[in-house]
């Protein structure tokens, strides 16, 4: 497993989500912002946020390989 803190942006769709959130939440991962505020807080303007989740070797793969996600940092965990 590997913790990452990404930079993403957040897609206006009726509800206050993050675009990698909605893309890879289907893979199980739990993502946080982090400052660990309420997403209620986090104002979109300017539209860009920094996101923290802990995901497996193929997940950070797929991350890192994807042209709308900048991964900022990752570190292998035991």
């Amino acid at each position: 497993m590997y913790t990452i803190e990404v930079l993403t942006y957040w897609v206006d769709d009726g509800n206050h989500i993050t675009d990698i959130v909605r893309r890879y939440a289907a893979t199980g991962i739990t993502w946080t912002d982090i400052t660990g505020q309420p997403d209620a807080n986090l104002i979109p303007d300017p539209n860009v946020v920094v996101w923290h989740g802990l995901v497996d070797e193929a997940t950070l793969t797929a991350l890192e390989a994807d042209a709308e996600v900048i991964v900022l940092n990752s570190e292998e965990v035991a």
